[in-house]
């Protein structure tokens, strides 16, 4: 039996986490290090777990079972004293306040709700060889934080359905991830039984500062901002909302709740957001770190509330380049990209579109100083199809610049449904995805889209994990400076009606995001998301 967990103690001590073993029957050790190994026979007894959950053998506090799903040695008094994480905080206090010793990666998300109408479930992925214990907190206004321990074996994957959890107040909160080894993470998020609203976003990491680039007020649209504060006191925000020129930016503050959720419903903070498009810059006052996500509603005059939305998290800083894999020129969809230049001075942006096509310029725009830039696809020099975009501006004006695509049940007619995610400033190799789903009752399909960023081509492999373990592989080539789309349920027919998470593992450097649609209301594609992976270069 493998163990799941191994951990240097020392130079003479190991701590391994197996399966529970038979109790009173010796067992050999084999101890494998690359191509050398070394057995140790009947070197172990397994003894009768204790009953008791807080048994703690080595009087230190902390009870046993909670030192070893943590990693922690159940034989050691010293170790409660130690501060693994090197966070400033004892195990003992750790263990004491619910938050994890051995911390290595810490994500959150700010959107998530549980009401009669509005369900959200979190999934998780753990792509190491190593097994990750996980820390789910859940921040509601008013109420004392809820949490839930998870263990997640190398290669699989949990789905958290938060409807089903118990002693989780009904409404909106906030969610944070801990964990001793870096995740894939995702949240969706739907309304009405029929699912015909949907929002998803990878989990991201707290920071100061966050740069909204979508957003707008008027018409149909009701604009949100959500503001996550994990930290134990109040927080207040800085708020610069920047509307098209010539319009100056505006700057407003705000206090976030401890530790809690806290919405802006920007139509309706002052007459002069009541009726724009803008985008935001968000500053936490004193440099303490929240998440910040915007969620966004069109509404279609039919009675269903959010017939069309979409949601997407903050970037925690401008680029001077801006990777979007995701996109689409004609047809039943609309591809608007968003531009926010928080720069004192202009920004000159060049944008071009990049598909099976090859590379084609696609325009050049100056973007005033503390505003924003809205730019239709469908009035650019490129052609009809599955578009991929680049937009560059020069080091000295880096900009922020998201995505947001709206579609039709036919190629006339309302909006039925969005997504929207911001740009890719990092490429890399190796990229996570979680929470595939293909088929069902809904009639999913989910599709990888993959932005090639070198000259030449590229090789991909993609392999997926079922929810039984058993692992998949195809292999693609994406042209160079070129836009792959591969379709899931066409590719992997082996994943129809299971649940899977997957990593792209590209032969240079590539972007990806994930665009995942069902059927709602009746109509085909009446619902769907979009999300960008997780890069996975500096993970396993």
């Amino acid at each position: 039996v493998a163990a799941t967990s191994v951990r240097v103690l020392s130079d003479t001590a190991l701590l391994a986490i197996t399966p529970q073993l038979a109790a009173g029957v010796a067992v050999d050790v084999e101890i494998v290090s690359g191509s050398t190994s070394m057995l140790l026979e009947d070197a172990y007894t397994p003894l009768e777990p204790p009953t008791d959950p807080a048994h703690d053998t080595d009087g230190d506090t902390l009870p046993d079972e909670w030192e070893a799903r943590f990693g922690l040695d159940p034989l050691s008094a010293a170790d409660a004293a130690e501060d693994n994480d090197n966070d400033g905080r004892s195990n003992l206090a750790e263990f004491a306040e619910g938050t994890h010793p051995r911390r290595a990666w810490t994500r959150a998300f700010a959107e998530g709700v549980v009401t009669d109408t509005f369900r959200t479930t979190v999934s998780v992925f753990n792509p190491r060889l190593e097994r990750a214990s996980v820390v789910v907190h859940y921040y509601v206004d008013g109420a004392p934080p809820v949490r839930d321990e998870l263990e997640i074996a190398p290669g699989a994957s949990v789905q958290h359905d938060l409807s089903t959890r118990p002693n989780l107040p009904k409404g909106a909160f906030a969610i944070g991830l801990e964990s001793n080894v870096d995740l894939v993470a995702t949240s969706l998020t739907t309304w009405d039984a029929d699912a015909y609203g949907a929002g998803a976003e990878s989990a991201i990491e707290p920071a100061a500062t966050w740069y909204l680039a979508e957003g707008a007020t008027h018409g149909p649209f009701d604009l949100f901002y959500l503001v996550a504060n994990p930290n134990p006191f109040a927080v207040d925000l800085d708020v610069t909302f920047l509307r098209p020129s010539p319009a100056p930016p505006l700057v407003r503050r705000y206090t976030v709740a401890a530790p809690g959720r806290t919405p802006l419903w920007v139509d309706v903070l002052e007459p002069d957001l009541a009726s724009t498009d803008v985008s935001a810059i968000v500053r936490a006052v004193g440099g303490h770190p929240v998440v910040v996500e915007r969620a966004m509603y069109a509404h279609d005059g039919s009675g269903r509330w959010g017939a069309a939305g979409h949601r997407a998290a903050g970037v925690a800083r401008p680029s001077a380049v801006w990777h979007l894999a995701e996109g689409h020129v004609g047809g039943i969809f609309d591809t608007y990209l968003l531009i926010a230049n928080p720069n004192a001075a202009p920004a000159e942006v060049t944008v071009e579109a990049v598909g099976e096509y090859g590379v084609v310029h696609a325009g050049n725009h100056t973007v005033a100083p503390g505003s924003r830039l809205t730019l239709f696809a469908g009035d650019m020099p490129v052609p009809l199809g599955a578009t991929a975009f680049t937009v560059r501006t020069d080091h000295e004006t880096p900009v922020v610049v998201e995505r947001a695509m709206w579609w039709r049940s036919a190629s006339r007619g309302p909006w039925i449904e969005s997504h929207a995610s911001s740009g890719e400033a990092e490429s890399g190799r190796q990229w996570g995805v979680t929470d595939i789903r293909l088929g069902g009752a809904r009639n999913e399909s989910q599709y990888l889209l993959v932005k090639n960023v070198a000259e030449t081509p590229t090789s991909l492999d993609v392999t997926l994990t079922l929810d039984d373990g058993t692992t998949v592989t195809r292999s693609f080539v994406v042209a160079g400076h070129g836009r792959l789309t591969v379709d899931l349920r066409f590719s992997f027919p082996e994943a129809m009606g299971r649940v899977a998470s997957a990593v792209a593992e590209a032969s240079d450097h590539v972007v990806v995001e994930v665009s995942r649609y069902w059927d709602a209301v009746g109509t085909r594609w009446g619902a769907g998301t979009n999300v960008k992976a997780t890069l996975l270069d500096l993970v396993r």
